[in-house]
């Protein structure tokens, strides 16, 4: 299994690589967003971001958890209703007679919540992980954790949990 991070902007097609260069983690070794730009969010905003897992040769069945988000300080917390997370899914775009299109095929698009999925080999499988702030939540520097455990799927199967990320948040005047 590897993992990469990408922003919520990105496109993340169904086949695509990490670009060159990107962090890659792969389990037993240390997360790669453990330092990683954090989220900057206002008051009132929701932010969001994606974790791309894929394996290589085998299927494996996921399962993701965030724990508690709370400021570095310990007196203000995320309430545990304002994080979801969801599975990026894939449509397929196929090309209009009408006019030309830059592309047509498998296209990331809908998201449906999902804490358990299957990855398929050679496939991505993106994680959106969307962060809401309340309007009166307290400023300050906040750290969470996302746990991604993986089960592959044949015989003689382990599973392997891995912790992966922490989420960030700036304290200034203008952001949580």
């Amino acid at each position: 299994m590897a993992a990469w991070a990408e922003s919520s902007t990105q496109k993340v097609l169904l086949h695509d690589l990490p670009s060159s260069g990107e962090q890659v983690f792969t389990p037993g070794e240390p997360s790669p967003l453990s330092g990683s730009p954090p989220l900057a969010m206002a008051q009132g905003e929701i932010e969001a971001f994606q974790i791309v897992l894929r394996t290589k040769n085998v299927a494996a069945t996921v399962r993701v958890t965030v724990d508690d988000i709370e400021r570095v300080d310990g007196e203000a917390a995320f309430p545990d209703d304002s994080v979801s997370v969801s599975r990026v899914l894939y449509v397929d775009a196929q090309e209009p007679e009408e006019y030309a299109v830059d592309y047509s095929g498998w296209w990331p698009d809908p998201l449906v919540s999902a804490n358990r999925f299957i990855v398929e080999p050679g496939q991505n499988a993106p994680l959106w992980i969307a962060l809401a702030s309340a309007v009166d939540q307290p400023p300050g520097l906040y750290r969470g954790q996302i746990q991604v455990q993986i089960d592959p799927i044949h015989d003689g199967s382990h599973t392997e949990a891995v912790s992966y990320t922490h989420l960030r948040a700036h304290e200034t005047d203008s952001y949580l």
